[in-house]
């Protein structure tokens, strides 16, 4: 009876766990832009990050559309910094405009939207 309850509560977490990555996977894929909205441009990530100081620039910290930091001497000390793309395209692409992804595992597939 024991043995029973610990398999049943063991294959409940694994359920629930699995369940839980297949709605994380869905939410983080993106996908196609929506209907909703219009592509204005892609990110200037390098043009952010030397914005940010003369010795910083665009690097890429992992292989997949979130590894992208600005990188850079600060008062002679390496330094990184996450880049948030939805401030990029504010910046470059007007306040009204924000990022998507097209894939994940492509850093080079952000891209800067309105609604309409």
């Amino acid at each position: 009876m024991t043995r029973h309850r610990l398999l049943g509560a063991a294959a409940a977490l694994m359920l629930g766990f699995g369940g839980a990555l297949v709605v994380f996977e869905a939410v983080e894929r993106g996908g196609p832009v929506d209907p909703a909205e219009s592509v204005v441009g892609s990110p200037d990530i390098n043009k952010h990050c030397s914005e940010l100081g003369d010795r910083f620039g665009a690097a890429m910290q992992g292989t997949d559309a979130y590894g992208w930091r600005c990188a850079g001497l600060t008062s002679g000390m390496w330094e990184t910094r996450v880049v948030d793309i939805s401030d990029v395209c504010a910046s470059q692409f007007g306040s009204s405009s924000y990022s998507i992804v097209l894939d994940v595992d492509d850093p080079m597939s952000w891209r800067c939207v309105v609604a309409d």
